[in-house]
């Protein structure tokens, strides 16, 4: 659309310059409409396709704000029903450091017994966890949430 409207802009200079025949000039006018109102459809369907962008964007959100507290649910349903205090549990799976760490809580949530619903817990749910709460090491006061 871009080459185009410079492309009409040299022909309409030589229009100034009286080069160009009459017939030359009715036919460059059709061609700036027709130019001009393939510039309306494509605005209009840049707007549309940014509202569902949009649209796609909020849902999808959405479906992942619930599987997340979905996932964070299980987990601390699998988490009671192992019976271990929240802080031997801290203690054991950050061997003392002050962070634990993806492999280590990915590793801890393996061990856990089923979570909500007799389901296991999923290395797919736990790495969404772990990422929500602490991308680059899960600290205690993250771990107790």
């Amino acid at each position: 659309v871009q080459s185009a409207q410079a492309t009409i802009k040299e022909i309409e200079g030589s229009f100034a310059e009286e080069r160009v025949g009459r017939g030359s000039r009715r036919f460059m006018l059709q061609v700036r409409v027709t130019l001009t109102r393939l510039k309306a459809v494509l605005k209009t369907a840049a707007e549309r396709s940014d509202q569902w962008h949009e649209s796609i964007s909020s849902s999808f959100e959405q479906v992942q704000r619930r599987h997340l507290r979905s996932a964070k649910m299980s987990l601390r349903f699998a988490f009671r029903r192992s019976q271990v205090s929240p802080d031997a549990a801290f203690q054991q799976v950050a061997r003392g450091n002050s962070k634990i760490s993806k492999e280590d809580f990915l590793s801890f949530v393996a061990t856990l017994p089923e979570g909500h619903g007799d389901i296991p817990v999923s290395q797919e749910q736990a790495s969404m966890v772990f990422d929500d709460f602490g991308k680059l090491g899960m600290q205690k006061i993250n771990f107790l949430k």
